[in-house]
C-alpha cells in the first residue's frame, strides 16, 4: 500500500474546536510512518471509517467524544491487512522488522495509545485529538 499514512495530531485548547488556521499549541502526535516523507507504507486513516461509528477523517473531537468512539469500534468484519515496519535504533544503529497487521486494529491500538498517552499527561480538559 503506498502512499498511506495515517497521522493523529493531539491539540491543547482553552475548549473551543480548533480551527486550522489559528495557533493551537500541540501537544502531541503519532504517525504511522516518517513524518517527513510524502509517502509511505502501512496504515491508513481510512480504516478507522470502517469500524468507527460516525468517524470524519480530518475532524477535531474533543478527547472525550473520541474516546468513545473507539470505545464504540466494531472491527471484526475488517479484513483488511498490511506491512507494518517497525523502526529501532539501538546503540547507534538502526535496524527494521516488518510484519503482516490487521489494518483496522493497528489503527484503533495506536489511537487508544495516543489518548492513553494524554491521560497519563493529565491533560483532558481542553484537548481535541484529529486523524489525518
Amino acid at each position: 500500500m503506498t502512499g498511506a499514512r495515517m497521522l493523529v495530531r493531539v491539540v491543547e485548547n482553552a475548549g473551543s474546536i480548533p480551527q486550522p488556521d489559528s495557533e493551537n499549541e500541540e501537544l502531541w502526535s503519532a504517525s504511522s510512518t516518517d513524518p517527513t516523507l510524502e509517502d509511505g507504507d502501512g496504515l491508513s486513516a481510512s480504516v478507522l471509517v470502517a469500524v468507527l461509528p460516525d468517524f470524519q477523517i480530518g475532524t477535531w473531537y474533543e478527547i472525550g467524544s473520541f474516546q468513545q468512539k473507539l470505545d464504540a469500534a466494531n472491527d471484526e468484519e475488517a479484513q483488511s491487512w498490511t506491512i507494518l515496519e517497525i523502526f529501532v535504533k539501538d546503540i547507534g544503529e538502526f535496524t527494521s522488522c516488518a510484519f503482516q497487521a490487521q489494518a483496522s486494529r493497528a489503527a484503533l491500538a495506536m489511537c487508544k495509545a495516543v489518548v492513553d498517552h494524554v491521560r497519563r499527561l493529565g491533560k483532558e480538559v481542553g484537548v481535541w485529538v484529529r486523524v489525518e
